[in-house]
């Protein structure tokens, strides 16, 4: 009998798959300043910026919420340790918020170059 690929033959697959599609697609994505509407570039930071701060309670609740969850799973004693796990995601959010906005500026600003 044919024995089944190993689980890394899916993953080279799926990655390759992944790549095909991102770069279809930064090929037909428009550019920050396209996608703002008619927004000048003096405007385009400080929205930028806006949206970023908007952004932030999402990510850093969809952190706490994960990192409540792990921490149910995790720590099984209660107290401090699933306050310290809960606090890492929360954390973990709020850098993923401020990573993706500092990255939208970095678009944003060699765009206007």
């Amino acid at each position: 009998s044919a024995r089944p690929p190993p689980p890394c033959y899916y993953f080279v697959h799926v990655a390759r798959a992944i790549r095909r599609a991102t770069s279809a697609q930064k090929r037909t994505m428009p550019s920050k300043l396209e996608t703002m509407g008619g927004v000048s570039s003096d405007e385009a930071v400080p929205k930028t910026i806006r949206q970023g701060l908007e952004r932030m309670p999402l990510y850093v609740g969809a952190g706490l919420a994960v990192g409540g969850l792990a921490s149910l799973v995790l720590a099984r004693g209660g107290g401090a340790s699933r306050k310290v796990i809960t606090a890492f995601g929360g954390g973990a959010g709020l850098g993923s918020a401020w990573t993706r906005c500092s990255i939208d500026l970095e678009e944003l600003l060699e765009e206007g170059k």
